[in-house]
């Protein structure tokens, strides 16, 4: 569903900062980690 969503509005994710896979562990979005525990501040990443 993502990446046809993606597609639909001609977005490319980028190889090296995109991971997909299922979310039970969490993940981050746009600064932010959502996880079983809730939500907080993403640790920084180089």
């Amino acid at each position: 569903m993502l990446n046809q969503t993606f597609n639909e509005l001609n977005l490319e994710k980028h190889p090296d900062k995109t991971a997909m896979g299922r979310t039970e562990k969490g993940f981050d979005f746009l600064g932010y980690h959502f996880g079983p525990e809730g939500m907080s501040l993403a640790e920084k990443k180089q």
